[in-house]
């Protein structure tokens, strides 16, 4: 597959509006976004409008742009990410450590533009179909939740950034609501985003680590509540029963439940409320359910 990394060409202008900062910060969510995604983000009935601030960062050199020839082929979306000077000028805003891995971005392999371009689908989702559920809803990427937490750095050599208490690699997303009745309570989840093109064995691991991280009550040292819910979005179906079928061989060695719900990306994007597209394995059923028809206790709830 021919593919073509570009930079934008050298632009005499200067003048940086807080929309085109934005549309950075956007960015720097997902490290790769297409224009439909920007689209969506900005509000614009046409994509053009969408394509033409992308046009405008582009030639100031502030993003760069991945388009191969089977994405030509294919009908599919330029991604874009940013450039040194986008980054340059997010230095105030997002994290050190994630800015300084995208400098590595221009390279980045295609299955992990992909992975990121799949969680900002998800992440869209997941935040138009829960909207009502919550006076408040918040989707944090990795590199969000590591803004989160450097901003609250104290400069201390004894600091413990909130981030050390999460799962490790930290997952593809972290789902934050907030009701609109305060007497209700918060509900959180992790987000992971799982490909057709993965080695099996990647997940089993996951799994696996997913199940000592809560068995070892790391995120209750720090927060005081049970470990959140893991949410598994699957690229297809056929994924989503390979996962299921080991849960369920999983859970038949455990003597405690563990919170991970199920559901592919097809189910997802097709609906358009809180519906039933989450299962859940226990060691009678295999359930359908909706997310707010969760049991009490499965869903973390921190007040």
């Amino acid at each position: 597959m021919s593919s073509a990394v570009a930079n934008g060409s050298k632009s005499k202008q200067t003048r940086f509006s807080r929309r085109q900062f934005e549309l950075l910060e956007f960015i720097y969510s997902y490290r790769f976004v297409t224009t439909k995604q920007v689209q969506r983000f900005l509000g614009k009935p046409q994509i053009q409008q969408a394509q033409q601030r992308l046009n405008t960062l582009f030639a100031k050199e502030y993003i760069g742009r991945r388009y191969s020839s089977e994405d030509k082929l294919l009908g599919r979306y330029a991604s874009y990410f940013l450039l040194p000077a986008g980054l340059e000028l997010l230095k105030g805003y997002g994290d050190k450590k994630a800015l300084r891995l995208m400098k590595k971005d221009p390279t980045a392999s295609w299955r992990f533009v992909e992975h990121c371009i799949a969680i900002g689908d998800v992440a869209a989702d997941v935040t138009r179909i829960y909207k009502d559920l919550f006076d408040r809803l918040t989707f944090e990427t990795k590199t969000d939740m590591l803004k989160s937490a450097s901003s609250m750095y104290d400069g201390s050599d004894d600091f413990e950034f909130v981030t050390d208490y999460y799962p490790k690699p930290l997952p593809d997303g972290f789902l934050d609501g907030w009701p609109a009745d305060p007497k209700q309570q918060i509900a959180n989840c992790f987000v992971e985003v799982w490909h057709d093109n993965v080695p099996f064995w990647v997940y089993r691991k996951r799994i696996q680590y997913f199940i000592e991280y809560a068995d070892e009550d790391i995120w209750k040292d720090y927060f005081g509540s049970d470990s959140p819910p893991i949410l598994l979005v699957c690229d297809s179906l056929t994924l989503q029963r390979r996962v299921q079928r080991y849960l369920r061989r999983m859970y038949d060695s455990l003597s405690d439940d563990y919170p991970f719900l199920v559901t592919n990306r097809q189910l997802l994007a097709q609906a358009d409320s809180d519906g039933a597209i989450w299962t859940r394995v226990d060691d009678e059923t295999t359930e359908t359910i909706r997310l707010s028809g969760v049991p009490d206790g499965y869903i973390e709830r921190r007040r």
